[in-house]
């Protein structure tokens, strides 16, 4: 539990059990016992915390730690130029790269962060959608690779014959080290679940790395 949480549930506890003697009793809790129950109450705390049945209590469970990613391996590099190449026959439209170039990572460490990133957010239409999903996701990315991964965000839509069909929709896209260019989606609509698909060529709205 963090210090600010644990804070709070002290100063609460210390309260309602003064408030409980007093309406027990009828007199003031003893100065001494009041200025001794925080560090009893904080005595607990830390003891529950310790206690297996006693994690699956909403307040302990708020304040877990999540489990860490260890930083990606990067295996290659590739040049802003080099990536315009390679998004032009997919039809994905980029003005132009931000970085000059960008590190590349193996399909193992791709899987790696596709399987431990997961939205705790749902699919709200008009509020928290596709956009929203692949911003996130692509920020998770970028924190994770210090903005140095090889990975993009593209609105478009499915052109007729392509094996997946779809309305206009934003996803991600990734290359790995043999400069393939791979595609990412949170909501499975343009890629399979936790899975890159490889890139199709797709009718853009826009793109950006």
């Amino acid at each position: 539990m963090d210090g600010e949480l644990t804070g709070l549930v002290v100063v609460v506890a210390v309260a309602l059990l003064s408030f409980i003697y007093m309406k027990v009793t009828g007199k003031q809790l003893p100065p001494a016992v009041r200025a001794a129950l925080p560090a009893v109450v904080r005595g607990l705390l830390g003891a529950l915390s310790k206690t297996p049945g006693a994690r699956k209590l909403c307040f302990v469970k708020a304040a877990s730690t999540p489990v860490s990613l260890a930083p990606p391996v990067f295996t290659g590099t590739i040049t802003g130029a080099e990536i315009m190449a390679l998004l032009k026959p997919l039809g994905i439209q980029m003005y132009g790269p931000v970085d000059r170039d960008y590190n590349l990572v193996g399909m193992s460490e791709i899987e790696r962060f596709l399987a431990h990133y997961h939205s705790d957010l749902p699919y709200t239409a008009d509020d928290f959608d596709c956009d929203d999903h692949a911003w996130l996701m692509r920020a998770e990315v970028l924190k994770w690779s210090k903005g140095r991964m090889a990975w993009g965000y593209v609105e478009g839509q499915s052109i007729p014959g392509s094996e997946r069909q779809f309305a206009p929709h934003a996803w991600n896209f990734v290359i790995d080290t043999t400069k393939r260019v791979f595609y990412v989606d949170e909501l499975t609509v343009a890629a399979g679940q936790d899975k890159p698909t490889p890139a199709y060529p797709v009718r853009s709205h826009m793109g950006r790395i």
